[in-house]
């Protein structure tokens, strides 16, 4: 790749406008770490996120060979994270980390944590903390700084074991807590959907409910409702038809957030209401002979079928009363 070592030559105008079309757009983005619990695994700690001298609990590097599959079938699969897009410019020059410096107002969130700090300081409202960023670093490697929206984006999580997930620990990341003012917790977690999920429960739908995978987003969805708004399940094969009318995005919050914007697609919610059906607007990705998009194996039954279940466990019937649980979702993908 060639260099091109007069930029500091062009104009100031020109240079900012350069700077700006590297640094991504202002919308909802998707992160993938590998989730882990620094009490139990000692080795992942060398890759966790870092962020102001203090290391994640339960945020790491993900690993490569997990990656998103690829859209382009000629090409490798990547780790398509949003963080990566204009990551390198925390560190490229003396220029370029100004103008992330201003981009992300650093200094304004800086005297925004200060006064948090103070007695009887105002709490920030939801569009405030909504839009506070977070920068960090993986450990154990080359600084690549990178930057995510706690509130807003998408944290995908990569895990060979979802049981031994620590969902609460999860939503309520603690290094956000000593960067964030007013951090109230990690607002949307996904994990990737597995198609073997919905084949298991077509061959017995009385046995959904004792499934692994539902066992434990179930207890998740309820231990994680104080920080987390939804649990997400992302079905790669799952894709927006393109004669489908144009989507209607929300990001106003992150209550009604439903797209998400990884490097090459975007992440799409599915209505997982009573009586939906994906088959309108969206197309299954199968190989010849997979029954995994039939209806009583789809992921969109799955997903729905999960919400049901949570809803039928709200009601706590020794002592009598509601409990909370976050909401449950599914997300398929289109072309940005």
């Amino acid at each position: 790749m060639s260099t091109f070592k007069h930029f500091s030559d062009l104009p100031r105008e020109l240079r900012d406008q350069i700077w700006s079309l590297a640094i991504r757009e202002d919308r909802p983005g998707v992160h993938i770490f590998r989730g882990y619990d620094r009490r139990k695994d000692k080795v992942m700690k060398t890759h966790a996120m870092v962020s102001c001298d203090s290391y994640s609990r339960t945020l790491a590097e993900p690993s490569w060979h997990q990656c998103f599959p690829n859209i382009d079938e000629d090409c490798s699969d990547k780790n398509v994270s949003t963080y990566l897009q204009d990551g390198g410019m925390w560190t490229a020059c003396k220029e370029s980390r100004l103008v992330m410096e201003s981009y992300y107002r650093q200094s304004e969130w800086q005297d925004i944590h200060m006064d948090a700090s103070k007695p009887y300081a105002r709490r920030k409202d939801i569009q405030e903390t909504f839009k506070m960023p977070s920068t960090g670093y993986f450990a154990g490697g080359p600084l690549h700084c990178f930057t995510v929206f706690p509130h807003r984006d998408l944290f995908v999580l990569q895990t060979d074991d979802l049981e031994s997930v620590d969902w609460a620990s999860v939503g309520d990341e603690p290094l956000f807590f000593w960067t964030l003012p007013d951090f109230e917790g990690i607002k949307h977690i996904a994990i990737e959907y597995n198609p073997e999920w919905g084949i298991q429960m077509s061959k017995d739908i009385s046995c959904f409910c004792y499934m692994d995978i539902v066992e434990i987003i179930i207890e998740a969805a309820f231990e994680v409702e104080t920080s987390i708004c939804k649990i997400w399940f992302i079905d790669h094969s799952l894709r927006r038809r393109a004669d489908a009318p144009t989507f209607e995005e929300k990001s106003g919050n992150w209550i009604e957030t439903n797209a998400f914007y990884a490097s090459d697609r975007r992440l799409l919610e599915l209505d997982i209401g009573y009586g939906t059906s994906p088959n309108y607007h969206w197309q299954y990705l199968r190989p010849v002979g997979d029954i995994s998009d039939e209806d009583c194996a789809s992921s969109h039954y799955f997903v729905q079928s999960l919400a049901e279940e949570i809803r039928d466990n709200m009601y706590d019937h020794c002592n009598g009363v509601v409990r909370r649980a976050c909401e449950i979702g599914l997300l398929g993908w289109d072309d940005l």
